[in-house]
């Protein structure tokens, strides 16, 4: 007998198929027309035990499907995490700051992370405005800002804790993602459609 992980399996494919014939034949069903029942059943419980016994292939190949079709940061061992590039040819980090969502833009144009002053009073990060402000480079130019600090800004699963961060008060409409935290990798690199960060 087969005491392998399918053998339950075909068991029951053969009990199954057993159980059709013998309610076949205790109807009297002529052969002619019990044949094309018989093969319509044979092939339902091969199908079946097909995908039975592939089902562990099957959920490795679909979540890979949907990994490959996800705007989601995915993290790998090693703690390497993978952001796939947009349709309009970005990278866009999702990404959580003080354990709010936010989508950076990632700029290695841009020297400082920088967010929008609305954004940053939405998420509740306290803005230095006691001295001047600075300027910081974008790829679309430079901006006025002040200096700030997050409690926490998470990419996958590499973490940043009391990182210090810029706000402009005009001229952005979106967080970017700088060099001031790509920096604080160990490598950062785009591979085709993905840009892979090395913690």
């Amino acid at each position: 007998m087969n005491s392998g992980p399918d053998g339950p399996s075909i068991i029951w494919g053969v009990v199954m198929v057993v159980m059709a014939l013998s309610a076949l034949l205790a109807r009297r069903i002529p052969w002619r027309q019990a044949f094309p029942m018989i093969g319509a059943w044979t092939v339902g419980f091969a199908l079946l035990f097909v995908a039975f016994s592939y089902r562990e292939q099957a959920k490795s190949v679909w979540k890979q499907v949907t990994q490959d079709f996800s705007d989601e940061p995915r993290t790998e061992a090693g703690g390497i995490v993978r952001i796939p590039r947009d349709d309009s040819g970005h990278f866009i980090a999702k990404a959580q700051v003080n354990g709010r969502d936010v989508a950076f833009l990632i700029d290695t144009g841009a020297t400082h992370t920088v967010f929008p002053e609305a954004m940053a009073r939405d998420l509740g990060i306290d803005v230095d405005k006691s001295g001047f402000p600075s300027v910081s480079s974008t790829a679309n130019g430079n901006v006025m800002d002040w200096r700030a600090t997050v409690a926490s800004l998470r990419v996958g699963g590499i973490v940043r804790n009391d990182f210090p961060v810029r706000v402009t008060e005009g001229k952005l409409d979106e967080a970017l993602l700088g060099m001031s935290w790509l920096s604080t990798l160990k490598s950062w690199r785009v591979e085709g459609s993905e840009m892979v960060l090395e913690p």
